[in-house]
């Protein structure tokens, strides 16, 4: 029910040149919601290469203290523009 609610979006992905899953941090259900994205792109037959390439963004970093800051993750605060161009470098160089 939810692919054919979103079909029309769904299928524009196909075409993107690189998928941003951005993600809640400060949910606690954020890391199940992350996985159900996945699946979700799966049934939708986004290419496991573009999926397996897609960059995740962890947004609201401000309302979660465990964060692990390393390089190797996307974190952001919308609120307060923590990481904007950090990320913005990144996909420069995408």
């Amino acid at each position: 029910q939810l692919i054919e609610s979103f079909k029309a979006t769904l299928e524009e992905l196909i075409y993107a040149d690189v998928l941003i899953n951005v993600i809640d941090i400060s949910d606690i259900d954020y890391k199940n919601k992350e996985k159900v994205t996945i699946e979700t792109l799966k049934m939708a037959d986004v290419s496991e290469a573009k999926i397996s390439n897609m960059i995740t963004v962890y947004n609201k970093v401000d309302l979660y203290p465990y964060a692990d800051y390393s390089e190797r993750y996307n974190f952001i605060s919308a609120q307060t523009g923590f990481g904007i161009d950090e990320l913005k470098t990144k996909l420069i160089s995408y």
